[in-house]
């Protein structure tokens, strides 16, 4: 009888822990569904976060292809009309701001420049010889993009940049001679150093001046650095290091009359910025030095219409556009 009931305790205890291992099996296949549950919900985000990224991805790509095969994007074909602008399309309170003259003296010059009506690139692109004018004043007169003169200009950029540069090549051809005499500011053609003494020999300066005041009852002095020599044309400030008062004062007084130079170039740069963006300036890329040379007689022209700090300062009268042109 003991047996008996010895078998079954131990059949009871056995099914009491069958029972438990099932309860506890079933709370741990619950707890895994949960866990694979939140990895699936998990997965999913990540899916629909890469999704998204490269969504963005894709339309970043598409602009930037858009953009490469189609660099007209930023403007409409409704722009682009080939519809020579006019003189007429030029508002009195846009000429001075966006082409540096008054509308009268602007149309002065148009005149001055006595160009054919119709003018072509040498890609053989035709164009007016207005827009041509205005064109080349717009474009110097700060650094705009060719794309951002297409609303004005109704043309592609490519056409703008011939236009643009054939324009620069007629101005330097028709007056480019008026920078040629100026031997003080011609440039020192060479590539590598030299002192200021050399340059001044190389320039035959003091032989044009004895030539020039030959037999003149008055001889005028050109005032340089203490780095050039004296000469009976050439005046320079005093080195020594013990100087008189007088010797001071006119050292002071001479170093401020240098400072007028830089007025000039300074005149330049602020009404044709185009050439003071040294991204444009591209030397064996592009015609640096015409720009320059157009920027000058550009500039000059301006002067001759308005004045400028030097010829106030120096009281000078500058001559008239026209006198300056057909020099």
């Amino acid at each position: 009888m003991d047996d008996d009931g010895d078998e079954e305790d131990a059949k009871e205890y056995t099914a009491d822990k069958d029972d438990d291992f099932e309860t506890e099996s079933s709370d741990d296949e619950s707890d895994d569904d949960e866990s694979m549950g939140s990895l699936v919900d998990d997965d999913s985000d990540s899916d629909s976060d890469s999704d998204s990224s490269a969504e963005d991805d894709d339309e970043m790509l598409a602009e930037i292809a858009q953009l490469i095969h189609h660099p007209d994007a930023q403007f409409t074909s409704d722009d682009i009309t080939n519809i020579p602008i006019t003189f007429d399309d030029v508002p009195e309170s846009d000429a001075w701001l966006n082409y540096r003259f008054k509308k009268p003296e602007l149309l002065r010059l148009f005149e001055l420049y006595d160009l054919p009506e119709f003018l072509s690139t040498a890609s053989r692109h035709p164009f007016t010889a207005v827009e041509g004018f205005l064109l080349l004043l717009r474009r110097l007169a700060s650094p705009n993009r060719f794309n951002d003169l297409v609303k004005t200009f109704h043309r592609r950029p490519h056409h703008l940049s011939e236009i643009f540069n054939h324009m620069v090549d007629i101005t330097v051809q028709k007056f480019g001679h008026l920078l040629d005499d100026i031997s003080i500011w011609k440039p020192y053609m060479a590539y590598w150093a030299e002192h200021d003494s050399y340059m001044l020999t190389a320039s035959h300066l003091l032989e044009d001046l004895r030539a020039l005041f030959q037999g003149e009852p008055i001889i005028y002095q050109i005032y340089g650095d203490p780095a050039y020599p004296l000469s009976v044309y050439l005046l320079c400030g005093f080195k020594d290091a013990m100087l008189t008062p007088a010797q001071r004062e006119f050292n002071k007084q001479m170093s401020s009359v240098r400072e007028s130079v830089e007025w000039s170039f300074g005149k330049l740069l602020q009404y044709w910025s185009f050439v003071d963006y040294k991204k444009n300036q591209k030397i064996l890329l592009s015609p640096v030095a015409n720009y320059y040379k157009v920027a000058a007689i550009l500039t000059n022209c301006h002067v001759a219409c308005y004045g400028s700090t030097s010829t106030t300062y120096f009281g000078c009268v500058p001559p008239t556009m026209e006198e300056y042109l057909n020099l």
